[in-house]
């Protein structure tokens, strides 16, 4: 497992017929992330969380995660292991 990071997702951006998506975060040290992931799974999970994330005809709702605080992990090829919603307060 990677390094966990802390930060604010900036939005998810992706391709429905690709399958990937990247995800862009900035970390708490003020440097940005730009995370890569498998979009579907990373999708429905973002949603499971947060809701309204998954839009009209399966888009992204990227609104709906921008200015969400999670801590994370990538693998050591940069892609997405997995996050966890930080609690905003």
């Amino acid at each position: 497992m990677g390094e966990v990071e802390t930060g604010t997702i900036i939005g998810l951006y992706g391709s429905w017929e690709s399958g990937l998506a990247v995800l862009k975060i900035i970390r708490d040290d003020g440097i940005q992330d730009d995370v890569f992931c498998d979009n579907a799974p990373t999708v429905r999970a973002f949603d499971a969380a947060f809701d309204d994330v998954i839009g009209e005809s399966h888009t992204i709702n990227s609104r709906a995660l921008r200015g969400k605080r999670i801590s994370y992990s990538k693998n050591w090829l940069g892609i997405l292991e997995g996050f966890t919603p930080l609690e905003e307060n």
